[in-house]
Order: structure tokens, then C-alpha cells, then sequence
């Protein structure tokens, strides 16, 4: 039974050499077909069977950058300042 597997898989491999164009188109449709569903199943997974990352999210915070000089007259409590990274800061609603 081995061998006429091995057999099968020899002739599959010479008619996939005789005919490269096909071999291209095949291996080409396999990798979008792959990549497709690979995709579509993460986005799908994400967004309706895992949802929360968090256990506790009406907890969680909104953090957005800042700028009183500006303009911006929206109360914020700044949250570790940096040089090298733009300020973050909590909105407080009132």
C-alpha cells in the first residue's frame, strides 16, 4: 500500500513540473485561499466569540493626549509625562 502511495505522489510531482503555469496558479489561489480564511476567522474570533479582553471593561478608562495650551479647556490629570513621548491624560467628565 506504501509504495503505491509513494508511486502516486512521484507521478503528481512530474505533472506538476511539465505544467508550471498550473503549479503557479495552484500554489498562488492556495495562499490568498489561506490567507483569506486565516483573516476573516481572526477578525470573526476578535469582534463576536472573544469580545472583552478584560474581565471588569465598564472599569476601564479613556486615555487620550492632551494639550491645555492650546485650547483644549477639558478638565485632564496628567499621567507620567515624558520628554520623548507626547502627554497622555485622563479625561474627567463632569
Amino acid at each position: 500500500m506504501m509504495t503505491g502511495l509513494l508511486q502516486d505522489i512521484r507521478y503528481a510531482i512530474r505533472q506538476l513540473r511539465k505544467n508550471a503555469a498550473f503549479t503557479a496558479l495552484v500554489v498562488i489561489t492556495l495562499a490568498l485561499g489561506v490567507g483569506a480564511n486565516t483573516a476573516v476567522f481572526s477578525t470573526v474570533s476578535a469582534l463576536l466569540l472573544h469580545p472583552h479582553l478584560f474581565p471588569d471593561m465598564e472599569r476601564l478608562v479613556l486615555l487620550r493626549e492632551g494639550r491645555p495650551s492650546q485650547g483644549d479647556d477639558e478638565k485632564t490629570f496628567a499621567a507620567a509625562p515624558s520628554k520623548n513621548w507626547p502627554l497622555f491624560a485622563l479625561r474627567i467628565s463632569t
